[in-house]
């Protein structure tokens, strides 16, 4: 079971290539660890989720994932430049 946890990291990681925003970011080593924050606590709450276990006791992925998914989003997002101006204006 425990190879499964990496599987929609890896996924995501195959493909990245075709995405510069996971890539050509200057901390893509901060974005690769997220996504495997993110890709480890999902595959362990469909595991789970999979053995019986109630969703009380997996509430903790939630919040988890969530607060990951926020962190990328911010770091990932395009930043306004004005290209108009001369520099020291």
């Amino acid at each position: 079971m425990h190879n499964n946890y990496l599987t929609l990291p890896v996924l995501l990681m195959m493909v990245s290539n075709h995405y510069p925003m996971l890539t050509g970011h200057p901390h893509s080593w901060l974005l690769v660890a997220l996504i495997l924050i993110i890709g480890g606590a999902v595959r362990h709450l469909l595991n789970r989720h999979e053995a019986g276990d109630s969703f009380k006791q997996l509430a903790w992925t939630f919040p988890v994932a969530g607060v990951g998914v926020i962190v990328a989003m911010i770091m990932t997002a395009p930043v306004e430049r004005d290209y108009g101006s001369e520099p020291g204006d």
